[in-house]
């Protein structure tokens, strides 16, 4: 793997590993009501996709594994249509996606 695809994959754990802190041990309800954990949370997952988005082909075509369409469409919907995000459909992605993703990206490191 070349370094730009191992940076891009790095920065897509370390953002889905921060997500994992902040909802660490809250409720639906109380992500919802938090403007600032919303906020970073969203941002983290943006910065997901951006990075996703900068992964060569190569190395999504040999992990399909990861829904790469789907966090690089995550990041341009919060992108472009910021006033309406779902704040359930983003506490979804924070609670169940960045862990499964996680899982995923730390399958490729221990692999290479």
């Amino acid at each position: 793997m070349n370094e730009r695809d191992e940076s891009r994959l790095r920065d897509m754990l370390v953002e889905s590993q921060r997500v994992q802190r902040f909802v660490a041990g809250k409720t639906q309800t109380e992500f919802e009501g938090d403007e600032v954990l919303v906020y970073a949370v969203l941002h983290a997952i943006v910065l997901i996709g951006e990075a996703a988005s900068q992964v060569s082909d190569e190395i999504q075509q040999k992990h399909p594994e990861i829904k790469w369409r789907d966090i690089t469409g995550m990041r341009n919907w919060i992108i472009h249509n910021y006033r309406r995000v779902s704040l359930e459909i983003s506490w979804h992605t924070a609670k169940v996606n960045t862990s499964e993703l996680i899982a995923q990206l730390d399958a490729i490191f221990s692999a290479e």
